[in-house]
């Protein structure tokens, strides 16, 4: 009688195809795991790139387009407290904008804090003019343009929360001496009228001046107007400057897997120094983190110098990349 043999695997067989088949799967998975991780710093490294170089691009451009910028004292820090802020935008606390240094040079903050974490300035629009009689006649606008740091609560990087780089900006405004320099009310008044009909204009700025005594309100019911020009004879001493818009200058910085940089500590710790220029302050909120300004030069030819410090979650490697860039723009003021 025949018997028919009944062949198989032996356990040490299965056991060398299944270490084979996990030695497979783990490559695989290490593979797929370096391909995301490169994906990741890849779409990290190019967000950081371009919204960083577009948000130094703007700040460069708006500079350059200034009249007038403010410093960390009795005047810029009044006109600080006259901003209409939006209550999605909070000011970080602990802003401080920067002190001008008219005959030094940029470096790094020793005993005095020289650097800032926000800009505020005056900057030059297109000016509104109009023929009266047979006279051309110009007026200059202005709006006020202020950079600062916002905190949004999302938690990042192991701090409570992310900053935002906002850009608030000013309705805008006319320039009060030229106005009055009009010897003729009627003209002053045209002016006064065309402002308001085709640009919205409701306020003439006098430069130099403290906020409250630098804005004058369009007026057309006579009450504060005695010589009928349809601007008030007084300053608004508690004028309010109106916001026209304000947002994050990168989009979408501050939600979720992006950040303007904290200040650098053994918890925070992305791979650029930051601060760079100033002396850094750990306590409360900190300063300056990922944003800081020096301004240097005379009044003519006054040099702003940003720098920005982007910083970025990489999920897959639980780490904090880091992207840096500074620029120096010229001002020249009134």
């Amino acid at each position: 009688m025949k018997h028919n043999k009944i062949s198989g695997f032996t356990l040490l067989e299965v056991m060398i195809v299944l270490t084979l088949f996990s030695m497979v799967m783990i490559a695989s998975f290490e593979l797929i795991s370096s391909i995301n991780s490169s994906s990741e710093l890849m779409q990290g490294t190019s967000f950081m790139t371009e919204w960083g170089q577009k948000a130094i691009d703007r700040i460069n451009l708006d500079v350059t387009q200034s009249r007038m910028i403010y410093e960390n004292n009795s005047i810029g820090v009044a006109y600080q407290g006259r901003l209409q802020i939006e209550a999605a935008y909070p000011v970080l606390t602990g802003t401080l904008l920067p002190k001008v240094d008219s005959t030094g040079t940029f470096r790094l903050d020793t005993t005095v804090t020289r650097t800032g974490n926000a800009l505020l300035f005056i900057q030059e629009m297109t000016p509104f003019s109009t023929t009266i009689g047979s006279t051309l006649r110009r007026v200059n606008i202005y709006r006020m343009v202020y950079y600062y740091l916002s905190p949004n609560n999302n938690s990042f990087g192991g701090r409570s929360s992310s900053l935002r780089l906002v850009r608030w900006q000013s309705k805008e405004f006319a320039d009060y001496e030229q106005i009055t320099a009009m010897s003729a009310v009627i003209s002053r008044q045209t002016i006064a009228n065309a402002l308001y009909n085709e640009r919205g204009i409701t306020y003439y700025w006098l430069p130099r001046n403290t906020p409250d005594t630098a804005f004058y309100e369009y007026d057309t019911d006579d009450i504060d107007d005695d010589d009928d020009d349809n601007i008030d004879d007084d300053p608004n001493a508690l004028y309010v400057m109106q916001k026209e818009r304000s947002d994050s200058v990168i989009g979408l910085l501050g939600f979720g897997s992006s950040s303007i940089s904290w200040n650098k500590t053994a918890t925070f710790t992305v791979p650029v120094t930051v601060p760079k220029f100033a002396i850094a302050d750990q306590t409360g909120t900190g300063f300056p983190h990922g944003f800081e300004v020096q301004i240097i030069g005379p009044t003519g030819a006054r040099q702003v110098m940003v720098r920005l410090v982007i910083a970025y979650f990489m999920a897959s490697k639980m780490t904090l990349l880091g992207w840096e860039s500074t620029t120096i723009a010229v001002m020249h003021e009134f």
